[in-house]
This record gives structure tokens, sequence and C-alpha cells, in this order.
């Protein structure tokens, strides 16, 4: 057997680690004392989760209404998170939000398209349902 198929691993590399990470607007959270890595894991596939869901409506048809539900399933999710265990403090909805509009910029970057309409009504929703 060859040794060097033995080494062959399809796992990412550390340079796509950091890579996939620099588009993190929430890695700043992974080493918070008052942050789980449960909870962080948690709010990551959270964030993920908005992100592909933004994306795929404004690709599709987009509409206020699917945007504004998306914000809403994001504040909800983070509402579930904050009850189960406390720990988002004021910085932490700052992030929350900055996330949010993380993703608008790289709609607007993929899409080229101005999207303060969809920025308005993602944050609109989470606002509307947010106990955080």
């Amino acid at each position: 057997m060859n040794d060097t198929n033995e080494l062959t691993s399809p796992a990412a590399t550390p340079t796509d680690a950091v890579a996939e990470n620099t588009g993190n607007p929430l890695r700043g959270w992974e080493n918070e004392d008052h942050i789980s890595r449960t909870q962080y894991r948690k709010a990551l596939a959270q964030y993920e989760s908005t992100r592909r869901a933004v994306l795929a409506a404004l690709s599709d048809d987009p509409t206020i209404g699917r945007i504004t539900e998306i914000g809403r399933e994001y504040g909800e999710a983070f509402n579930i998170l904050e009850e189960q265990d406390p720990f988002i403090d004021t910085a932490d909805r700052e992030d929350l939000f900055d996330a949010l509009d993380h993703i608008l910029d790289e709609a607007e970057a993929e899409l080229r398209l101005d999207l303060d309409w969809a920025r308005e009504s993602l944050i609109e929703g989470a606002e509307s349902v947010r106990d955080w």
C-alpha cells in the first residue's frame, strides 16, 4: 500500500477553514467567555441557515413578505437560544444585526443590485419578534 494514499484526506485544509471563517461575522463569539461552544455553534448554524434562505429568496422571486419572514425566523431562533441559557448582551445584539447586514452586503455584491429594501425588511422581521 502506498503511504501517500493513507495521508490523503477529503477534509478541509487549514487554509480552507481560515477562508471560510473570514466570512463569518460571528467568529468573535468563538472565544467569548460568556458564550458556550454549543451556543456559538447553534448561533453560527442559524446564521448560515438564514444566509442560505436570504440568498435563495433573492435569487428566486424576492418579496418583502418572504424576506421579512426570514428575519422573523432569525429573531425567533435567537429567542429560543436566549431562553435556554441567557447570553446575548448589548454587543452581541449588535453582532447579530451586523450579521444580517453582512448577508445583504454579500447578496448585493453577488447579484449587483441595490437591496436596501431587503435589508430593511430582514431587520424589521427580526426586530418584530426578538426578545434579546
